[in-house]
């Protein structure tokens, strides 16, 4: 009931990493006569299943978003995100890096 309570909040995938930690535990516990009977086999997996977040660009978009940035370099988080596009750092790669980090090249 625990995990179907659970499951009404979160994500199918997020419920079955924690089922799968917790059925280890209680095959331990049934392992060392800690528990009667190893019901972890019987807990199922419920939860919501959500639209994919992390959606790839399309070309045309990328060719868009990158023009714009190229053109509005003006603020520091336009060029983390020319950054990421051109070299495909990722966030805490980007937040790591300094002005000094950085090389201008002229026109």
């Amino acid at each position: 009931m625990k995990i179907d309570e659970y499951g009404e909040t979160h994500s199918r995938k997020t419920t079955t990493e924690l089922l799968l930690k917790l059925r280890t535990s209680l095959r331990y516990a049934y392992g060392r006569n800690l528990l009667v009977s190893d019901f972890a086999g019987l807990v199922k997996t419920r939860g919501k299943e959500f639209e994919k977040r992390n959606k790839a660009l399309s070309i045309s978009d990328f060719k868009k978003l990158r023009s714009y940035i190229l053109q509005n370099h003006n603020k520091e988080v336009y060029v983390m995100v020319l950054l990421a596009l051109e070299i495909g750092a990722r966030r805490g790669e980007l937040l790591a890096l300094t002005k000094n980090d950085i090389i201008e090249y002229g026109d």
